[in-house]
């Protein structure tokens, strides 16, 4: 273990601006007590696992974003644990462009009666990148609220597999559950999997899941080049514009701009 990154938000207290923490360790443990509110951005560039342990307790509300842009050179792995408990509020964004094989175990767990997860996710894979993709959200109480979206697009030969699991048990009723993975390939060896699944034993719920694997429409790339833009303008704006939905969500401007211009590198490189 190389170290820990520890956040505490005592009760009541509410952080308007987001806190930005570049990765000082492979554990990550954020604590938000009753009714207490902050914005967590982390970027990992350099360690090869995390884990991360997160808990917002009763009426509180935790956005976290981890951005993870290791060296190719790398084989990374890490999981989630985040664990929300009556009317708590967890939005959870997780941004996958680096390493050479990526492993990701992402588990949410709704503990108490009125908790909310928003779960949105993208990767970005080119040359021969690999991301392994698995979540899980565990309605462990009724009347809980969970939304997964997964966006991942993939040039050269790159791969992603991607399963998610929506677990709903018998004594959890008036539960709200979706989960969608969406899959944009820019070249003919890029491969996506998806295995969205439901395991539901109640029978007072509202579920829904999907999954996507589709190519750039070339309708719309002779459209925007009809406008005046090149072709590889044109693909670059039809990608940014995929994750778009994503990186919207994102309190920190500079951040934002700063994954927009990673995506135009990585569009501009080839094998």
């Amino acid at each position: 273990m190389m170290g820990k990154f520890s956040l505490h938000i005592p009760k009541g207290k509410v952080i308007k601006d987001p806190i930005y923490h570049v990765t000082s360790g492979d554990v990550t443990e954020i604590i938000v007590e009753p009714f207490a509110e902050v914005s967590v951005i982390e970027e990992n560039q350099s360690y090869p696992h995390s884990e991360r342990h997160i808990h917002v307790q009763e009426g509180g509300k935790l956005q976290y974003i981890h951005i993870q842009r290791c060296s190719k050179d790398v084989d990374y792995s890490e999981t989630q644990e985040a664990r929300i408990e009556k009317d708590g509020s967890f939005q959870s964004i997780h941004v996958g462009l680096g390493a050479q094989q990526t492993k990701s175990n992402l588990h949410t767990i709704l503990e108490g009666k009125g908790a909310l997860a928003k779960v949105s996710g993208v990767i970005f894979g080119d040359h021969s990148q690999k991301f392994d993709m698995y979540t899980t959200q565990d309605h462990e109480a009724s009347d809980t609220s969970s939304d997964l979206l997964f966006k991942a697009a993939l040039k050269d030969s790159a791969k992603s597999n991607y399963e998610g699991v929506i677990h709903i048990p018998k004594s959890s009723q008036k539960v709200d559950a979706y989960q969608t993975n969406k899959n944009l390939l820019l070249s003919e060896n890029a491969k996506a999997r998806s295995i969205p699944k439901l395991e539901i034993l109640a029978d007072d719920v509202r579920c829904k899941h999907g999954a996507t694997i589709g190519t750039i429409d070339e309708a719309e790339t002779f459209y925007l080049q009809s406008r005046g833009l090149s072709y590889e303008e044109a693909r670059s704006m039809i990608v940014e514009g995929f994750f778009e939905q994503v990186f919207e969500k994102i309190p920190h401007e500079e951040t934002r701009q700063k994954l927009h211009e990673v995506i135009k590198l990585k569009l501009k490189e080839g094998e």
